[in-house]
């Protein structure tokens, strides 16, 4: 018979704090271990790395003299210049010397060029209201320079377009560049052979762009390329990418919309976000840093700050070395695979993923030191691959973890071929594939694999509950469920807990991150957008009322396997598979008799019994079939 809950007490869990940000200084030389800072070293199968997660103070200064500056002023009858250090020719401009160049204007087959002398020269591109269209080259192309900052105006809005179509691209994107500087199209573009050859030398490592580098975005550098200021701007590519950087891409600011057939953004050697509000939608990768070859510190994307909303035909964000979140928004609301690369580190901010395969997967070609780290923020994982999965290893040490798992079958919540375990943090996992893990025994803090008695349907809410009546958690899952994984420091070994399944929670405090749906925008607790673990509906404290009991059981090993009687066992760490599926159908009856006596047709054999739920024993299937009989 079930049992109805009834809470003896009342009881409101106080809602522990969520650090959300990054912290600076200091220096990792061990596999992460969930410390931020600016500059870390780690020390792996591959070898040392040190990754550069600076940004300098001119990145972020989006300030400009007006009074100095040279206006540059786009028209459909052509393009003026009024100062020095930039050339006209016709709808094309092209900058020559280092100093602060302020644009503005409308053209549909125009754009903008920066070919400075000087391994040195840095430039400065005000976008004060400009929309430039341009089907044959990048709208706005860096060529050669040290270094280019592109500053947003204050309350402007600028637009870049491929005015429909690259005609100088093929559908793949590779139109080569000689060395000579134009497009093998034939359209000018005034990049200096010494221009292509600086490229081509700080490209080291890459064997296709030795020989030639596609010009293949709307925004296009060859240099370091950095997006600052309070201002907006427009990037489309029909069939390519937004913004290419084929060496550091580094974003403090602004508000970028980008669509793209190709990808959004694109950094070669890394990718850094400090601030800004980014909206991408694209055919291939939301965000990705492209660096495949050593030193590994390359190929890395770094978000510290600012919002995103990223919709992907691919992954949202990949890096070949590292995507790394430590502060900030970020909402994947559409993908194949949310994150992806060798190295993962979740240091905080708050994230939202939803995937259509794998929402983290650490895993990669240009790396196998795999390894997924989660030290701190709040993270919300809708897969139907696997939730988080590492082709190495899985640990946590903070942040709140809550993964809506696969529903198909050969995938799970968590899965990593080298083990998962906790030091910290808060872990909840739900999937109903049949091939479901939880933090192993090297764990230090309490966790749990239970096998519910049946798959629970969407909607329902599920609720831990200890003897005094505290509600560790309540979760209410979008999508049906037979399993649970579950960490957090308030599960404490030799403590007795219920399963409860249903029920009215009151007075329950959501945990609040400051992840808003990309989709409805909905407003949250906070009284802001509705937030990434408010999406999830999960809570903890408050009291339950009503609601059906499914086990009780007390808590006797610091890694426990949860029957779905409430039996206790040791959890090994290992995927736990589905039971073995019922017997197989029965034979048929034996052979048919001499000629003289000819046998009858035998019964059909009995189907096979129902297969068990994860890691229970399926039925037994029914009785062969009779023996053939004879006359």
């Amino acid at each position: 018979m079930s049992r109805v809950w009834r809470p003896t007490a009342l009881f409101v869990l106080l809602l522990l704090a969520i650090v959300l940000a990054g912290c600076a200084g200091g220096s990792r030389n061990t596999v992460p271990s969930g410390l931020s800072s600016q500059n870390q070293s780690v020390s792996t199968a591959a070898g040392e790395n040190n990754f550069d997660f600076s940004v300098s103070e001119r990145d972020s200064d989006d300030s400009y003299d007006t009074a100095t500056a040279t206006q540059i002023s786009f028209g459909e009858e052509g393009a003026r210049v009024t100062g020095s250090g930039a050339v006209a020719d016709a709808t094309r401009v092209t900058i020559t010397t280092e100093g602060s160049y302020i644009v503005s204007g409308s053209c549909t087959d125009g754009s903008l060029i920066v070919d400075l002398a000087g391994e040195e020269a840095k430039a400065q591109i005000v976008l004060a209201g400009v929309n430039l269209e341009c089907g044959s080259a990048p709208a706005l192309l860096v060529a050669q320079a040290d270094k280019v900052f592109i500053t947003l105006a204050p309350n402007s809005e600028n637009i870049l377009g491929d005015g429909g179509g690259r005609s100088d691209l093929t559908d793949e994107g590779d139109a080569a560049i000689s060395t000579t500087g134009g497009t093998s199209a034939g359209t000018s573009t005034g990049t200096s052979t010494t221009g292509d050859a600086a490229d081509e030398a700080s490209d080291s490592g890459n064997a296709a762009d030795t020989a030639s580098t596609s010009e293949d975005a709307t925004l296009f550098s060859h240099d370091d390329l950095t997006i600052n200021g309070t201002g907006s701007l427009t990037v489309s590519s029909t069939a390519h990418h937004a913004i290419v950087s084929k060496d550091d891409l580094v974003i403090t600011g602004g508000r970028l919309m980008l669509s793209a057939g190709g990808d959004g953004i694109q950094g070669k050697d890394c990718v850094k976000i400090t601030g800004g509000e980014i909206t991408c939608s694209t055919g291939d990768d939301g965000i990705v840093s492209t660096e495949t070859d050593l030193p590994y510190e390359r190929g890395f994307v770094s978000i510290e700050g600012g919002r995103l909303d990223i919709a992907a035909a691919d992954d949202g964000i990949k890096g070949e070395s590292l995507v790394r979140l430590a502060g900030g928004t970020v909402v994947v609301s559409q993908s194949t695979e949310g994150l992806e690369a060798p190295l993962l580190w979740i240091e905080g901010g708050s994230a939202s993923i939803s995937a259509s395969d794998d929402g983290l997967n650490a895993a990669g070609e240009a790396r196998s030191d795999y390894h997924m780290d989660i030290s701190g923020g709040a993270l919300f994982v809708d897969a139907e691959g696997d939730g988080l999965d590492s082709n190495g290893s899985i640990a946590q040490s903070g942040g709140v973890v809550v993964v809506a798992g696969p529903t198909r079958q050969g995938n799970g919540a968590l899965d990593a071929q080298q083990g998962a375990s906790t030091s910290g943090g808060t872990l909840l996992a739900v999937d109903s594939s049949g091939m479901s893990m939880s933090y192993g025994p090297d764990s230090m803090q309490a966790t749990l694999l239970y096998s519910l008695p049946s798959v629970q349907a969407v909607g329902t809410r599920i609720s831990l509950v200890d003897t005094a009546g505290t509600v560790l958690f309540s979760y209410v899952s979008a999508k049906q469920f037979s399993t649970l994984a579950y960490s957090a420091a308030e599960l404490q070994l030799s403590g007795s807990y219920s399963f409860v399944v249903g029920g009215e929670l009151l007075g329950a405090t959501a945990l609040v991150s400051d992840v808003p749906t990309a989709e409805t925008g909905e407003a949250g607790s906070n009284g802001a957008a509705k937030t990434a673990l408010e999406i999830s509906n999960f809570s903890r404290g408050g009291t339950l009322s009503g609601g059906e009991v499914l086990c009780s059981f007390t808590l006797t090993e610091q890694a426990a396997q949860i029957a779905a009687n409430g039996t206790v066992s040791a959890y090994s760490g290992q995927e736990m598979m589905g039971g073995f599926g019922g017997g197989a159908p029965g034979g048929r009856g034996g052979g048919p008799g001499t000629p003289e006596n000819p046998g009858g047709q035998g019964r059909q054999g009995g189907q096979g019994g129902v297969p068990g739920a994860p890691g229970d024993q399926g039925g037994q299937g029914e009785a062969p079939g009779g023996t053939w009989p004879t006359r």
